[in-house]
């Protein structure tokens, strides 16, 4: 079966974000189907001028170093991914010949969050494109929310009751779907986890140095670094952190370091532990049987804590977020059960990938 798969592709330093796209592409090629992302974008000239200011800026003082990274992304996407030859930033692009697919899924990531708006970008992100008898199905699509706004609820409302079958990333989601009427949505997990660590161990690149591995997503964390510092010096170990997405630090850690995908998943598998306030942090810990500890994020930026601790409550592993009131050596070497971790993510990885394989043969 040709399917076609809409979801974020354009980040030059999202390993996660990437990741997650390469693994359902991996999981669909494995039920014998023939999956193909869709590249789309959003207009950038219909951004208010305030917005295109700021884009502006940020990409005349980033461009040296955005170059750099998402050039390495592309050469990963460009080898492992298949893509289409054209970039669509409106339903209008899109002519029959191009809509040759049994099947569309859009998933995953937040790409039903208020961020793509109610304009065209957050029409491609609906699959609002997408002509009958075409499939359309979302897998583990995010609102990154726990409510939606009454604007975009009703434009939310207008879609989702055109998918042949929904299926979210977060509880949360399920019960906006409930709240707008569709009843039948369900959680699966994320694409990176329908794989298993031996499918990511093929991408690793050389460097095995054992370490201590700080991966952070640039949003408002309290990180006592000093403290875990201090404790990677006691274990002897090398401390290797790297930041990404809209940190201050970006600059000088995952463009100055250099780091690929490949050696991305490498910092994972060589890590004696692991510190993170991401998602897909928090995942390739899992996957890889790593002790690790995650750190909420803060401010506006809070919800995005309800993936993460969804995930953890679905593991039995809510005692592995940051607790200030205990020392960072005492709460990371508490015992974790990696057999009965990897028990609940196999069942949740045969439910989700039965749940995917069932809604295209629907």
């Amino acid at each position: 079966m040709r399917i076609g798969v809409v979801t974020f592709w354009q980040s030059a330093d999202n390993f996660g974000q990437i990741l997650q796209g390469y693994a359902l592409q991996r999981a669909l090629k494995a039920m014998g189907n023939a999956p193909v992302l869709i590249r789309t974008e959003r207009d950038q000239s219909s951004l208010p001028f305030s917005r295109k200011i700021k884009l502006f800026i940020h990409g005349f003082f980033h461009l040296p170093y955005l170059g750099s990274g998402g050039k390495k992304i592309r050469c990963f996407q460009k080898k492992y991914l298949s893509c289409s030859k054209k970039i669509y930033k409106s339903k209008g692009d899109f002519q029959p010949s191009d809509l040759t697919y049994e099947a569309v899924i859009c998933g995953s990531d937040v790409v039903w969050s208020e961020g793509v708006g109610c304009g065209e970008y957050g029409e491609l992100n609906f699959l609002s494109f997408v002509p009958k008898p075409i499939k359309k199905i979302s897998y583990a699509a995010s609102f990154g929310a726990l409510s939606l706004s009454k604007e975009f609820s009703e434009f939310v409302k207008d879609k989702i009751f055109d998918f042949d079958a929904i299926s979210v990333r977060e509880d949360s989601g399920i019960d906006i779907c409930s709240r707008l009427g569709r009843s039948d949505a369900v959680s699966v997990c994320d694409p990176t986890l329908l794989l298993k660590k031996e499918d990511y161990d093929t991408l690793l690149s050389p460097d095995r140095r054992k370490r201590s591995f700080a991966y952070f997503i640039g949003w408002p964390t309290d990180i006592p670094e000093k403290e875990i510092i201090e404790y990677t010096l006691r274990k002897k170990i090398h401390y290797d952190r790297l930041d990404c997405q809209k940190s201050k630090k970006t600059l000088k850690s995952v463009f100055s370091k250099k780091k690929t995908i490949q050696d991305w998943l490498a910092s994972y598998s060589s890590a004696d532990c692991i510190y993170t306030n991401s998602f897909h942090g928090t995942i390739f810990a899992l996957l890889f049987n790593k002790p690790f500890l995650f750190f909420p994020v803060k401010g506006k930026a809070q919800q995005l804590n309800d993936r993460i601790l969804n995930l953890l409550k679905k593991t039995d592993l809510l005692d592995r977020v940051w607790n200030p009131n205990m020392s960072i050596q005492e709460q990371m070497e508490q015992p974790i059960d990696w057999n009965r971790v990897n028990l609940a993510v196999g069942k949740w990885r045969t439910f989700s990938y039965d749940w995917l394989k069932n809604a295209l043969e629907l």
